[in-house]
């Protein structure tokens, strides 16, 4: 369970993130598993998407920024994005190594003993009148051995929509 709160005791608002584990088995018997943990030192933390492959782990897509630019009259933000694994284990959450993925993590599936995670990203364009912008989106398959540092050569890229 994700929970967004805003901090307004400072001279700035500070929007705060938290995780939290809730056992549904027992429908009529909800247990909070693991209290709420703030995730820290990110500039987005947006969803959690289970892992299809192991049960017991699940990713939050989080991002950090890592530079900016001015174009003309606009000004862009540029991010890294990650998935954090968490497991549960003995009622306790483990987070374990993060991912570096090309956008946000949508699913994750196996496919021929591989298991595959899937992102989003998206960019702006120009259109062809040139005076406006619009947003490109693509979808990507990771296969998991980038989680070990190796290299995205392998990755499918699916341009989904423009609109």
């Amino acid at each position: 369970m994700m929970e967004h709160a805003w901090d307004w005791s400072g001279e700035k608002s500070v929007e705060r993130h938290y995780l939290s584990v809730v056992d549904l088995h027992d429908i009529d018997n909800p247990k909070l598993l693991v209290d709420a943990r703030e995730l820290k030192d990110w500039d987005g933390v947006f969803n959690v998407v289970a892992d299809k492959i192991d049960g017991e782990r699940f990713f939050v897509n989080v991002r950090q920024k890592i530079g900016s630019s001015t174009v003309g009259d606009m000004s862009w933000n540029f991010f890294r994005y990650y998935a954090l694994p968490y497991r549960l284990t003995a009622g306790s959450l483990k987070e374990e190594k993060k991912v570096n993925l090309p956008g946000r993590l949508v699913r994750s599936f196996e496919e021929s003993g591989e298991h595959i995670l899937v992102s989003r990203d998206s960019r702006y364009v120009r259109t062809d009148s040139d005076d406006e912008w619009c947003v490109s989106c693509n979808y990507q398959e990771v296969p998991t051995a980038t989680t070990s540092g190796a290299s995205l050569v392998t990755t499918k890229r699916y341009h989904a929509c423009t609109f």
